[in-house]
């Protein structure tokens, strides 16, 4: 359970600090619903923004 825990946690910050450090293209409002999404569901996120990133 502290694998997962650790692993959410890491995911979150990874697409946290892609969104708002890396990504320059990207809009406040897009940036905010990314973050919001990373927040609750932080694994899915990570693994969706990882794939979406890759193809653009």
């Amino acid at each position: 359970m502290k694998f997962i825990a650790l692993l959410s946690l890491l995911a979150f910050f990874w697409v946290f600090y892609n969104i708002w450090y890396e990504d320059q293209e990207r809009s406040i409002p897009g940036k905010l619903l990314w973050t919001v999404a990373a927040l609750f569901f932080s694994i899915p996120t990570a693994l969706v923004y990882f794939f979406s990133k890759r193809r653009g």
